[in-house]
């Protein structure tokens, strides 16, 4: 018993190790739009809620994670949110450093009707909500909407894009990948959907 103590123990030690969480809190009254440089990033989720805050939480996992830190700053009634390596940190050994694998993913819950900006080169999106409009640009990742609602510019390279939402005017279209679209009810929202490699995929949400 005493020995799966002390295995417990430092399997959890590890886990506080690897992983940084960091968590911020914003007054959302005076912010119109966020703008979220995903660049590096794994993973963001973004989910908008009748709510007056905006939480943002960061996880950097990874042997190096605590060289890497949340940065928020609000300018123009737009919030800019990113996860970047601080200048000053010095690794043990820079030479293996390079080959140290990191993995920062970014969760936000935000107030209905704010237009929001996302651009990433690795990051899958997750989305669900209602927005005034919502511009996603991503290059390896897919781009998943769930029960989305408001006006829409999506562009991927090599991801594929998923949508769910109804009560809109959607313009699709893929180079070289496939499209399935159900029927959706025409409004006054508009969304366009493009990529290059990726497939897209249309469905009615309720």
């Amino acid at each position: 018993m005493k020995q799966l103590y002390i295995i417990l123990s430092l399997f959890f030690t590890f886990i506080s190790q690897a992983q940084s969480v960091s968590e911020k809190i914003i007054v959302a009254a005076d912010i119109t739009s966020i703008q979220i440089d995903g660049n590096s990033m794994f993973k963001i989720e973004v989910e908008s809620k009748p709510v007056d805050e905006i939480s943002i939480q960061s996880r950097v996992e990874g042997e190096n994670n605590a060289g890497y830190i949340l940065v928020t700053e609000i300018k123009n009634e737009t919030l800019y949110i990113a996860v970047k390596k601080q200048p000053s940190f010095k690794n043990a050994n820079d030479k293996l450093s390079a080959h140290k694998v990191i993995s920062i993913e970014l969760f936000l819950v935000f107030p209905e009707n704010k237009e929001l900006s996302i651009v990433s080169d690795i990051a899958s999106v997750d989305l669900k909500g209602i927005y005034k409009k919502a511009v996603v640009s991503l290059f390896n990742g897919n781009c998943n909407f769930h029960s989305f609602r408001g006006n829409a510019k999506i562009n991927t390279i090599d991801g594929n894009v998923y949508l769910e939402t109804n009560y809109a005017k959607i313009t699709a279209h893929s180079k070289n990948g496939k499209i399935e679209k159900e029927k959706i009810v025409a409004g006054e929202h508009v969304i366009s959907t493009k990529t290059i490699n990726g497939n897209i995929r249309l469905t009615k949400s309720q």
